[in-house]
């Protein structure tokens, strides 16, 4: 019987929250928030991997390998196109009234990052993971696995002195949001693919006791950074992999029966993440400047942002039940 992950149907749909919580300020979700991407990026190498390696041949697996990028790729033009007006925007101000060449909007386009160039600033975790794909398979044939320890290895230090302790270091942020800071994450997912049946051995009790215990580490550590003059919310510190790594295994092992539709809810985390920044950049200029109280305005921003983005879904499932094209966008 084919096993159903529901337990990580539901922590994508946290997840998803979890990024607008980033985005939104939102007070201690926005350090929770940090998880997310690795969560999301670990779990989508290992459902890759796990249909990779079940595959006979290298034709098969090069066929499937395109089949997730072209899968990829049409939902990263897909919201592209939605996004269109607000890459324009973004255009006028860099190109036409900062007076900067078209190569480097271009450059931002293509690598938002910080800058939200193209429209939606949150694809950088799609397009990483459009490139990063391959690039880990072409990693892994010439390094081997030690090799991957060790590249994946000396980029993890590399981000953790630049993002957590970056008050001290000023190393540069380049790439943090970029496809080279998620190959250490693909490499988990790798590996738990390759001991997939392993996964078996382990006990649910024993891995909730060890998530509340590293959650907990990872929250004072955040908040420690901060009182030594670093942020409370750093895209990568120590306990982000070792935390992530027990958040998805438990995600795997908990397989609560749900009353939702599975495929609704899967979805539906993935609409989330996407249709987030027309929300965002909505409440930005035409609702913040009426709330004072900025922790009152972070709390309203964050459920305005959530709930709109449940609408728009409910909206988009109409949609997408009667125009096949609309499936892309999920």
């Amino acid at each position: 019987m084919k096993k159903e992950y529901t337990g990580v149907d539901i922590f994508k749909i946290c997840a998803a929250f979890g990024v607008i919580a980033i985005h939104t300020d939102m007070p201690f979700l926005k350090v929770v928030g940090r998880l997310s991407v690795p969560f999301f990026a670990i779990i989508s190498s290992f459902f890759f991997f796990k249909h990779f390696f079940s595959l006979d041949n290298d034709i098969e697996k090069k066929k499937y390998l395109f089949k997730f990028e072209k899968r990829m790729g049409l939902l990263i033009l897909g919201w592209q196109i939605i996004y269109l007006p607000l890459a324009i925007e973004y255009f006028k101000r860099l190109v036409i009234n900062q007076h900067n060449s078209i190569i480097k909007y271009l450059y931002y386009f293509v690598y938002p990052g910080y800058t939200n160039a193209n429209g939606w600033g949150q694809s950088w975790y799609l397009i990483a993971m459009l490139i990063g794909i391959p690039v880990f398979l072409f990693l892994i044939k010439y390094c081997h696995l030690y090799g991957m320890f060790l590249i994946s290895g000396m980029l993890e230090i590399y981000y953790i002195a630049a993002n957590e302790f970056g008050f001290l270091t000023k190393l540069p942020v380049w790439g943090t949001l970029y496809f080279p800071r998620l190959i250490v994450y693909i490499l988990i997912g790798y590996l738990f693919a390759k001991n997939s049946a392993k996964l078996t051995n382990f006990k649910e009790k024993n891995i909730l006791i060890s998530l509340l215990i590293m959650f907990f580490i990872f929250i004072i550590e955040n908040y420690l950074i901060k009182l030594c003059g670093g942020l409370s919310n750093s895209e990568e510190v120590i306990s982000t992999v070792p935390t992530s790594i027990i958040l998805v295994l438990f995600s795997l092992k908990y397989s609560p029966k749900l009353k939702m539709n599975a495929l609704m809810i899967r979805n539906c985390s993935t609409f989330i993440y996407c249709a987030q920044n027309y929300p965002l950049q909505l409440f930005i200029k035409k609702c913040s400047r009426f709330l004072m109280s900025s922790v009152i305005a972070e709390v309203v921003f964050f459920f305005f942002v959530s709930l709109t983005c449940i609408i728009l879904f409910i909206v988009y499932s109409g949609l997408a039940k009667r125009y096949r094209v609309f499936r892309y966008l999920v």
